[in-house]
């Protein structure tokens, strides 16, 4: 039963890197293999609704060891949704759901462009005030809001 269960343990993280990874090549539109601002902003979008600003970014950077002119990479946006309150699962139907039928990256990275253009520091235009604050735990950063 042991070996049952840490085999079905690893099958499901193993699905989640995955999901993970899909995640992360879905936003990475310049295909550099990192999350730069705009793109970690429309992954938060997506996501969330809200988008990042540029403190914001680099806090996250920085709290995840990535350089703020690189951006997130893979390793660490698995690092990210590794950390508590984060669901991939969740994150990943909200990207790919509306895409049904049609999971191409090639398409969704198509189809949120326009939205990266048309965003600001967050969804209601004002400025970042305390209740946007993001948390940074032991195990990462979670950039949901």
């Amino acid at each position: 039963k042991i070996c049952t269960l840490t085999k079905m343990a690893e099958d499901t993280a193993a699905a989640a890197s995955e999901k993970v990874r899909q995640i992360h090549s879905n936003f990475d539109s310049d295909n550099d293999n990192f999350l730069n601002l705009e793109e970690l902003s429309a992954l938060q979008f997506e996501t969330s609704g809200n988008t990042l600003d540029k403190d914001q970014y680099v806090m996250v950077c920085r709290a995840l060891g990535c350089h703020p002119g690189r951006g997130i990479s893979l390793e660490a946006l698995k690092l990210t949704y590794a950390a508590e309150g984060t669901d991939v699962n969740a994150d990943y139907e909200k990207v790919f759901s509306e895409r049904s039928g049609d999971n191409s990256i090639s398409k969704a990275k198509k189809s949120k462009t326009t939205s990266i253009s048309s965003m600001s520091s967050n969804t209601d235009g004002n400025d970042v005030g305390e209740e946007d604050v993001l948390e940074v735990g032991e195990n990462g950063v979670d950039i949901s809001r």
